[in-house]
């Protein structure tokens, strides 16, 4: 499944979500027996400072008004619960005139911008097959990306140094002077471009990607999205390689002249 970089690069909670448990449904804000959504906004105090000094002056701007919000999502099919919270702004909506061509007022409306999923909302479907040491990795990536850019990208390194740990790929060699020597990840990647030269290129990429996240910290949302597409590319053809299971498939359609009669 590709992944939605629309909603990654500017994510509010007018847009939908993948649940983190059944990674099928999208959530929505959920409501109580009453009917009344469970989201709490705050202006925050340096807002109310601002306009309260503007007020003053004659020259009240409603974009100096910001917010706090916490929301409470639930997912439309499993149920699952999900906390969010982050800033929230009043936005205006004006159109000058209505559709008889009337003079309107102006709309305002509000915009919740989240920085943090509780728990962490799944930025691509890691495939089923896949260990679970490395999806734990990934995961804890998935929960930084709004968080910390560079710490996310060093989350994706170490899912890298996890997944070459479960293909079995030489984490040390001896040296002529017989000491044991670790190898590094750029290393064991080649190692691994033996077995797999092309998923090796994009194992190499997020590499790269990880490397700048830990050491040159200039990481952006659009960077590390990168880094996701092809980890998550990879790992759809390590562990759910459909262009073999189609090959497969092909192969028996071939051999039968077609498809098999069904009894």
């Amino acid at each position: 499944m590709a992944i939605n970089k629309e909603l990654w690069q500017e994510p509010t909670l007018a847009k939908e979500f993948l649940c983190p448990h059944c990674e099928y449904g999208t959530l929505r804000i959920k409501k109580n027996k009453d009917g009344k959504t469970l989201l709490e906004q705050e202006q925050t105090p340096a807002s109310k400072r601002e306009e309260d000094a503007l007020w003053e002056e004659i020259n009240y701007s409603i974009d100096v008004t910001e917010y706090v919000f916490t929301a409470i999502l639930e997912c439309r099919v499993c149920g699952e619960l999900v906390v969010t919270g982050g800033d929230s702004s009043v936005n205006e909506n004006f159109d000058p005139y209505d559709h008889e061509g009337e003079e309107i007022t102006m709309d305002y409306y509000n915009i919740c911008t989240p920085e943090y999923f509780h728990p962490a909302v799944p930025i691509f479907k890691i495939p089923k097959a896949c260990p679970d040491s490395v999806k734990a990795v990934i995961k804890e990536a998935f929960k930084l990306f709004l968080v910390d850019e560079n710490a996310c990208g060093n989350k994706i390194r170490i899912a890298l140094e996890k997944l070459m740990n479960e293909l079995k790929i030489r984490k040390t060699y001896t040296s002529k002077k017989g000491k044991r020597i670790h190898y590094t990840l750029d290393a064991r990647i080649k190692l691994f471009k033996d077995k797999y030269p092309q998923i090796s290129q994009y194992l190499m990429a997020v590499k790269w990607i990880g490397n700048q996240g830990s050491h040159a910290n200039n990481l952006n949302r659009e960077d590390i999205l990168l880094g996701f597409e092809l980890l998550d590319y990879a790992l759809e053809e390590l562990y759910n390689p459909r262009s073999k299971q189609m090959l497969q498939i092909s192969k028996q359609i071939n051999k039968n002249k077609g498809i098999k009669v069904r009894q």
